[in-house]
């Protein structure tokens, strides 16, 4: 009996595929399976439907536990460090205001990916490991998985996060001598991407005066946030819309004559979603954006 409870874990764990990250995904599963951990969960996983061949993967689990259980963190942490030979890229840190944000692509990158840099003050560690060959003997796809953690008086919050995409090196060979250059267009105007991560790199060295956008901030604050409705069944795909909403607001500086009324208006709209919004992460990058507007 206990070795079937075991394997219904492993299965209902989707994103820990056997390979070069055994201690990582093992940590994962003890790591939710704890009953000092809460959490909720969000996934998206697609294929490609001639051939059943996996083309994306998105597993996010928002936790919370006790801060005096720091440890079931820390196992974590050193789980990363006994996988580390076998993964091709590893990073961590801690997010401070106005540092470039940091995200983990999904599929084949378009999309913005899983932001990991919610908030300042947001521990983070990543690791990329390349897929298994039976999954795909091409060598173009990766496993990513990551945690963020952030100690708030009593309790610790944070994301246990693995995606499925495109390596970042064959993203940038297919991109090679098309109109894709590193930046993405909004509108046919130049919107640069939220990351570093194995997402694409946006402008981490461009100083806020050396970009100018064309155009009405406001019009396109609004066509991006209307989607907040739209998509607000969906966690995957609502976290990527509220990161790009997020994204607009950090730029407000970067275009001309945006009114403070302006500026006010969408720091109420942005509240009206955060008020109705269950999902932690959005909520906290939402109120990131309201700062944006400060």
């Amino acid at each position: 009996m206990k070795l079937k409870s075991l394997t219904i874990l492993i299965v209902s764990l989707a994103p820990f595929t056997m390979s070069g990250q055994t201690n990582i995904k093992k940590a994962f599963e003890r790591f939710l399976e704890n009953p000092a951990v809460t959490y909720t969960e969000n996934h998206s996983l697609s294929k490609d439907t001639g051939k059943g061949i996996k083309q994306s993967q998105s597993d996010i689990y928002n936790f919370t536990v006790n801060s005096i259980q720091f440890k079931l963190i820390n196992n974590i942490l050193q789980a990363f460090n006994k996988d580390k030979e076998n993964a091709y890229s590893l990073s961590s840190g801690i997010y401070k205001k106005n540092d470039p944000n940091v995200s983990l692509a999904v599929g084949n990158g378009n999309g913005s990916g899983v932001l990991l840099t919610t908030e300042p003050g947001v521990n983070y560690q990543y690791a990329l490991f390349l897929a298994p060959k039976n999954e795909d003997s091409s060598g173009n796809y990766r496993y990513a998985y990551a945690i963020t953690w952030k100690k708030e008086k009593d309790k610790i919050t944070g994301m246990l996060i693995t995606t499925y995409a495109t390596t970042l090196s064959y993203r940038q060979s297919q991109s090679s001598g098309s109109k894709f250059n590193g930046t993405i267009y909004y509108n046919n105007t130049p919107y640069y991407s939220v990351n570093n991560g194995d997402s694409v790199n946006g402008s981490k060295n461009k100083s806020k005066s050396s970009v100018k956008y064309g155009g009405s901030w406001f019009e396109k604050f609004m066509q991006e946030a209307k989607k907040l409705s739209i998509f607000d069944d969906n966690g995957i795909v609502l976290q990527n819309v509220v990161t790009q909403t997020y994204e607009i607001t950090k730029k407000v500086d970067q275009y001309d004559n945006v009114s403070t009324q302006e500026k006010q208006l969408a720091r109420d709209i942005l509240q009206e979603y955060i008020n109705k919004s269950k999902d932690t992460v959005c909520r906290r990058i939402l109120r990131s954006a309201q700062d944006n507007l400060k």
